[in-house]
């Protein structure tokens, strides 16, 4: 699988020696200087990249010409068509809409699977299927929620991060519930009879940095991009050695918060040595949480 970790712009240049991949948001490009000079150092050095509709960060703001012209200017190897979250139909009639009006863009559209019900998750990826060369799966849909409180036989995973294995009834913690029911979701998926293993498959963000590790024996998936151990690098949280944020990460949350700024907020931060230390650590962290090798 390969890693694109989303970074400010006090870290870009440093991004291409711990990145695998470039994973670019389309409205930063005409807002940086710097960040746009990023993409070009990208494209001049034949490095893989997937241009996102920056859906996630601006809602429906996102400027759909604007978004053309970037993809057209840049030509990633991938483009996220439009969407909508928890909605397959608008998010179907969006992509529709998208390819009907940039019917020539230079490259890939890569259609992310949405909807309510699991019904919806697989008609619409089987839609997707037939109009895209790739897909993408979101991480915080409500569907997985529902997914991941259901009843399983999940004791070794409730044993191995510290939940009480004695409830009769799944009820995971909200972060925990979005990274089981993604996975058991793509279980599903991959046993649909119009799965195509061949396409390229792209997870949509991390809702735990171990949440990788389920992802192990799945080589159709592809890549993921996360900002997890950046953003929490930034803000003083170092992973646990494991690689994960359980355990003492519930004391920092339940000093602090939970940190939910997004790496869109921290674009211009500067970081201090000890945050860059962090987020080396994180990084490294996340790396060999997937590998194995903690």
């Amino acid at each position: 699988m390969l890693f694109s970790f989303e970074s400010p712009l006090d870290l870009l240049e440093e991004s291409f020696k711990f990145n695998d991949y470039e994973f670019i948001l389309y409205h930063l490009i005409n807002k940086y200087p710097a960040y746009k000079e990023y993409v070009k150092k990208s494209n001049s050095m034949n490095r893989l990249m997937i241009m996102d509709n920056s859906a996630y960060e601006l809602g429906d703001d996102y400027d759909l010409n604007e978004y053309a012209e970037c993809i057209k200017e840049f030509k990633p190897d991938y483009y996220i068509l439009p969407d909508k979250f928890n909605n397959a139909q608008t998010t179907m009639t969006r992509s529709c809409e998208f390819l009907n009006k940039f019917p020539n863009l230079p490259c890939k559209p890569m259609g992310t699977i949405h909807g309510s019900t699991v019904d919806e998750m697989l008609n619409c990826y089987s839609f997707m299927n037939t109009i895209t060369d790739a897909i993408a799966i979101s991480f915080k849909l409500d569907v997985f929620k529902e997914l991941a409180n259901t009843e399983h036989e999940l004791t070794d995973i409730r044993s191995k991060y510290d939940f009480d294995t004695k409830k009769s009834k799944m009820i995971w913690p909200d972060d925990m519930a979005y990274a089981i029911g993604r996975n058991r979701f793509i279980d599903l998926l991959s046993k649909h009879e119009e799965f195509d293993e061949n396409k390229h498959y792209h997870l949509l963000g991390v809702n735990l940095p171990q949440e990788i590790v389920f992802y192990k024996n799945k080589p159709f998936i592809k890549s993921v991009d996360t900002s997890n151990p950046i953003v929490h690098g930034m803000l003083g949280i170092k992973y646990t050695k494991t690689g994960d944020l359980k355990k003492d990460i519930d004391i920092i949350y339940q000093t602090i918060g939970k940190p939910t700024v997004k790496m869109n907020d921290l674009m211009e931060r500067k970081l201090t040595a000890l945050e860059l230390d962090d987020v080396k650590f994180n990084i490294s962290g996340f790396k060999d949480n997937f590998r194995g090798t903690k």
